[in-house]
């Protein structure tokens, strides 16, 4: 809709594998298995050096197309361990791959849906929400959609929710939550919307949660003493 997600780049071979993972010792009494915890993937190669990297969708199958085997490997980096730099670029690395997979995934079922592309014209603010606190209008802004589109995500997918007449949160054809503002009213983008196909999102509750503003402590002012000397009664 506003933009169009970074395409997904999948790891095609293991020697991209070894790349994108993090060497953590040698052992010379197992070799091609694997471990999955965590959100993490161990794995031993023929030479018995055990590598670590962060869970993709393709890895697994990746490994069993190479004849390993699950085995109860100790996986790094799975309980909390501190993690070092090289190893929390990977995490990041990955992590934006299984989001480009996840869009891939919704845009597939938006085009079931039928959804449309839509443009919105006019002048808006807009912000892309996985959890957002707006203080000024103390409202709390959560995603419409998770990772690998579990729960209700599928259905949230090519929907919008009507804050008031000048405030929208949209979940886009690639399951991507928008907050949307505007100066004059919605009207003509969610007419826009509907004509491309959108729905108006179930349970909105569930996603946007009003609270009430911080109470402002009361301050009481501060009386100095008078620097002037008491005056003597007659």
């Amino acid at each position: 809709m506003f933009t169009t997600p970074i395409k997904r780049s999948p790891l095609t071979n293991f020697e991209e594998l070894i790349k994108f993972s993090y060497q953590t010792e040698f052992r010379n009494d197992i070799s091609r298995c694997y471990w999955q915890n965590n959100g993490q993937i161990a794995f031993s190669d023929d030479y018995g050096i055990v590598y670590v990297t962060p869970y993709r969708s393709e890895i697994r199958l990746m490994l069993e197309d190479a004849g390993y085997q699950e085995y109860a490997l100790y996986v790094p980096f799975s309980n909390g361990e501190v993690v070092p730099e090289s190893y929390a670029w990977l995490r990041k690395i990955a992590e934006a791959e299984n989001w480009a997979a996840t869009h891939e995934k919704a845009y597939a079922v938006s085009q079931e849906k039928g959804i449309k592309p839509v443009k919105i014209a006019g002048k808006y603010q807009l912000k892309e929400v996985s959890y957002y606190d707006d203080k000024e209008n103390c409202t709390l802004y959560s995603a419409l959609t998770m990772m690998w589109l579990h729960n209700e995500s599928k259905d949230n997918i090519g929907t919008y929710i009507v804050i008031d007449d000048k405030t929208l949160v949209i979940c886009d054809e690639y399951g991507r939550t928008w907050l949307l503002k505007v100066k004059t009213v919605i009207n003509d983008i969610v007419n826009s919307l509907m004509d491309a196909g959108y729905k108006r999102t179930a349970n909105p509750e569930r996603y946007v949660k009003k609270y009430d503003p911080p109470v402002e402590p009361i301050v009481e002012p501060i009386v100095k003493p008078s620097a002037d000397p008491p005056v003597e009664e007659k």
